[in-house]
């Protein structure tokens, strides 16, 4: 495993901890979401399922709204914590009212909207809080081995609902779940302590108070590549709530008691996650290396599919197995992995935002039209009819992400770029560094003792910081280095006149009005290219005994 993620010294102390929250986190919410689905079919029945999906939105829309005005003015570490605080006091709190003589049924409605909300807006808290610890390069090496700590607390969980609700009963799951969510608070603390953030980033600072629900809008809309992605995970979460529609009906007619029916659901989500861990950890970053990201998105349509023509032509207990599969295993250890990365090359300017609305807005409001197709459409449509509309949803899917494919390219490539022209970049890494961290990168590109490669790399790290005394050392650098080097060397030259910063032009030109009669070749001949050399240094040269 050390091999296949190519472990770095310092990784174990990175990773182990989120994995960890990962772990508690997840394992609590399975133990939770169980209780919470099977209480709900046991007493009210799964027929009122569309209900709970029809009014998800304005529960979501209370939720992305005070999850807005909070990460803008605390930040998203505190914004955490008071999660954690919330989700204990309220695990506690449904604990004890179901477990009343004769709960009412707005006590289970609201337990199931307490479990749906929290299923949804958790994920999204989860990994935008780890997204400030990793890069893109680390993400793709790194963040399965994370979720692979979050399939191993879930089938915890699982274990956990199978042996405790015939113990103690189904409603104390709740308690079980706040204890669980507890157990995150330290290792959270831990996490913001002593893990260095990527550079640049500042979640442990409020957010930038400019960013509202409208400028968030503005950004899903401005954007070809956010609108599909947005369309996407729309078209995937219909498809998702019609397949667990589908199976909840039938495991209703097989479960019809409670505990029974959470003992089922806790052995599934033991079962499920065990396969999550198997390919979070060795098959998910195979996959992304050998096919790519943008690849990998096309393997939950094409899932939904298989299993809703299962459905069409047999639907009993097997079917809804294969469908419980599909949306709690695949969706949850492919589909929700690769959404991590496919969020990642989101515009910068409003990212967090941005990917809460995309989560917390476009998944509520899918169910929601799911939900409302569906109060109608279970009295009108056959089982089979049901799950041939699932078809055609998930085909729809699929056209979308091929098309997404194409965007996810452009966005990079776009992303890339825009860091190139951030002027505003330096400033904020500068106040980011320490003057004896800069002055060690000086010292280290300005060793004749050091290693060329060492050098060069002091070189590459500086640029970011002080472009205009950087470009300098570079050509300094240029004749004593190996012809070896000359690559890289003229790759960071064209990453940090690629800036289009006119002091660094204004360096470069100044320097080769000094140095350009006596200059390296190569240097010579790539500011010929860029129309950098005085007319006198190019004629001068050309007129000598050694041009």
């Amino acid at each position: 495993m050390s091999k296949s993620y190519r472990f770095k010294a310092g990784d174990p102390w990175r990773v182990v901890p989120f994995m960890l929250l990962g772990a508690v986190l997840q394992g609590g919410l399975a133990i939770g979401v169980s209780a919470a689905d099977s209480l709900f079919i046991s007493n009210i029945g799964s027929d009122q399922l569309p209900v709970i999906y029809a009014c998800m939105p304005l529960l979501m829309v209370a939720y992305i709204s005070a999850y807005t005005r909070i990460l803008n003015r605390w930040g998203i570490d505190r914004l955490f914590v008071a999660t954690i605080g919330v989700l204990v006091v309220g695990g506690f709190g449904f604990a004890y009212l179901l477990r009343a003589e004769a709960p009412s049924d707005s006590i289970y409605y609201i337990a199931m909207f307490y479990g749906s909300l929290w299923y949804i807006a958790l994920y999204s808290l989860l990994w935008n809080f780890i997204d400030g610890f990793f890069d893109l390069s680390e993400a793709k090496r790194l963040f399965g081995l994370i979720a692979g700590g979050s399939a191993v607390g879930a089938i915890v969980g699982g274990f956990l609902v199978s042996t405790l609700s015939g113990i103690m009963g189904v409603a104390w799951l709740f308690g079980v779940w706040a204890t669980s969510v507890l157990m995150a608070l330290p290792i959270v603390w831990w996490i913001v302590r002593n893990v260095p953030r990527v550079v640049g980033d500042d979640g442990g600072e409020p957010a930038d108070g400019n960013v509202s629900l409208k400028d968030t809008l503005r950004h899903v809309l401005g954007s070809r590549y956010v609108t599909i992605l947005t369309l996407v995970i729309f078209m995937v979460s219909v498809a998702a709530t019609l397949c667990e529609f589908r199976y909840y009906t039938i495991f209703e007619e097989h479960y019809p008691d409670e505990q029974a029916l959470a003992g089922l659901f806790g052995q599934l989500y033991a079962g499920v996650n065990l396969f999550n861990l198997v390919v979070t950890l060795f098959l998910f970053r195979v996959m992304v290396r050998w096919i790519g990201v943008r690849n990998v998105a096309i393997i939950q349509p094409v899932v939904f599919l298989l299993v809703f023509g299962f459905m069409i032509l047999n639907g009993g207990f097997a079917a809804a197995l294969f469908g419980f599969v599909a949306f709690q295993g695949v969706m949850t250890s492919i589909e929700y992995n690769n959404q991590n990365l496919l969020f990642n090359v989101l515009p910068e300017r409003g990212k967090e935002a941005t990917r809460t609305f995309v989560e917390g807005i476009c998944d509520p409001v899918a169910t929601a039209c799911a939900g409302i197709f569906l109060i109608g459409a279970q009295h009108l449509f056959s089982d089979t009819g049901l799950s041939g509309v699932g078809f055609g949803v998930s085909l729809v899917c699929l056209i979308l992400v091929l098309v997404l494919r194409v965007e996810f390219v452009k966005s990079m490539i776009l992303n890339v770029r825009r860091s190139w022209l951030d002027f505003s970049r330096t400033e904020r890494l500068q106040s980011l560094v320490r003057p004896t961290d800069l002055a060690f990168l000086r010292g280290r590109a300005d060793d004749v003792q050091a290693a060329e490669r060492e050098r060069l790399a002091a070189m590459e790290r500086l640029w970011h910081l002080d472009p205009v005394d950087t470009v300098g050392r570079l050509l300094d650098f240029f004749p004593h280095m190996s012809p070896a080097l000359h690559d890289d060397a003229v790759e960071l030259l064209d990453r940090i006149l690629l800036s289009d910063n006119p002091k660094v032009i204004d360096r470069c030109l100044t320097w080769a009005e000094v140095n350009g009669a006596g200059c390296d070749p190569l240097v010579l001949e790539y500011f010929g290219r860029q129309r950098l050399v005085p007319i006198e240094v190019g004629r001068a040269r050309v007129r000598s005994a050694d041009p």
